[in-house]
């Protein structure tokens, strides 16, 4: 024995899982979703400056020479500890060593 309401709660099942689909997260963050998001880039890390002539930079492991561009930035200045690189109005300033850095120091002096 079927219930009249069978046929009418098949099609709200099958419904469901259509409205579903079209309904939009509402955490998810505006822009164009229909693409594969992209990937993170690692952080810029000045490894060394070689001081040859030209001078050279290594960052990210790539040996490079002012002109040259990782990640989108083109390296505009080598200093002794630190480099220069620009992106379109943007500017960025990596060092060798962290300003910031402690030192450690035993506290009674021995």
């Amino acid at each position: 024995m079927s219930t009249p309401w069978a046929p009418v709660l098949i099609i709200l099942a099958l419904s469901a899982g259509a409205e579903a689909e079209a309904l939009k997260d509402p955490t998810r963050p505006p822009g164009n979703h229909g693409q594969a998001s992209r990937q993170p880039q690692a952080p810029l890390v000045l490894s060394a400056v070689l001081q040859t002539r030209p001078a050279r930079a290594i960052i990210n492991g790539q040996v490079l020479a002012i002109g040259d561009k990782v990640q989108g930035w083109t390296l505009s200045h080598i200093d002794k500890n630190q480099v220069s690189l620009v992106s379109g109005s943007r500017r960025e300033l990596l060092k060798l060593f962290d300003d910031n850095a402690v030192t450690a120091v035993n506290p009674t002096g021995h």
